[in-house]
């Protein structure tokens, strides 16, 4: 988070072992900028000891005039459950075959 100081605190925990997902929600206190999802997951990846490519930030809510943000984040269990819980949108495509045809050439 660029140096600054942001403080997380999860406030629920919610497993779902069904689904193979944890539903995190939580608040976030920060001095400058919002944190921005990159940032949130990180943090959040870190508490529940869980791989950062699983962890998906779902929402962020920031309170307006104040340094104080609720979130909600799914960290998944494995790849399969996040492919078969996320949806995959137009432009995550666009950029995966970006990302394809830059490393096939």
């Amino acid at each position: 988070y660029q140096g600054e100081i942001m403080q997380l605190t999860i406030t629920e925990k919610k497993d779902l072992p069904l689904a193979g997902r944890v539903e995190v929600q939580g608040t976030i206190t920060f001095d400058a900028a919002t944190p921005s999802n990159v940032d949130v997951a990180g943090s959040v990846a870190k508490q529940l000891n869980a791989d950062l490519s699983l962890v998906v930030v779902k929402h962020i809510y920031t309170q307006f005039g104040q340094k104080t943000a609720t979130f909600q984040v799914v960290a998944y269990k494995d790849a399969a459950a996040r492919t078969k819980g996320e949806v995959m949108t137009g432009h995550l495509r666009k950029k995966l075959a970006e990302k394809q045809k830059a490393a096939g050439a």
